[in-house]
């Protein structure tokens, strides 16, 4: 039990070493979570972690895609509407749109 024990410990030491690592080079060269993961050998989760709480870099970060656009489940139970502005058609320049998101049906309009 207790070999297997030091074997366990001594088979962490070197993770916790690159972490620390990782979190040393990327505080002086902000480094992307790809190359730190390449570079030190850790987990995309633990890059991505480092990135994440760095103050210079989160900033920055695209903002994650958290849901789709929603779909209506019947007929008229969800419309999407909007308003553009189309110089070209004079007087009434500006459109508006209305879609049904389940039948796809469009009724538009100039104002």
């Amino acid at each position: 039990m207790a070999r297997g024990n030091h074997l366990a410990d001594e088979l962490t030491k070197p993770q916790v070493y690159n972490v620390t690592k990782a979190e040393q080079l990327h505080a002086l060269h902000h480094l992307s979570s790809r190359f730190l993961r390449k570079l030190c050998h850790i987990t995309r989760e633990q890059a991505r972690a480092i990135v994440k709480n760095c103050p210079s870099c989160a900033p920055l970060l695209p903002v994650p895609h958290i849901g789709v656009n929603p779909r209506g489940l019947m007929p008229n139970d969800l419309w999407q509407m909007d308003v553009t502005h189309v110089p070209s058609f004079g007087k009434s320049s500006y459109v508006h749109v209305t879609i049904d998101t389940f039948s796809h049906y469009a009724v538009a309009s100039a104002l």
